[in-house]
């Protein structure tokens, strides 16, 4: 059994910061990055198809690796 408890993207923290789609959800591509550089979203807020909380966990895995990727490779200076 699943638990229905709405479908509204919760997206305001990130709204001025990369694309969301219509209904209000991020745009993220497989590795969970939104349209902007190092911010990565998984879970109901993003675009992706399956709103349960084992896809959300997995699709949090993949942005982790990638954000993790990200912020290995990127120039140290501060």
């Amino acid at each position: 059994m699943f638990e229905f408890v709405g479908i509204d993207a919760q997206s305001d923290l990130v709204a001025d910061l990369c694309e969301l789609d219509k209904q209000g959800f991020v745009k993220v591509d497989r590795n969970g990055l939104s349209s902007r550089a190092g911010l990565y979203a998984a879970g109901d807020v993003t675009d992706y198809e399956l709103k349960q909380v084992v896809t959300a966990c997995a699709r949090g895995a993949f942005a982790v690796y990638h954000a993790l990727h990200y912020l290995d490779t990127r120039d140290r200076k501060l």
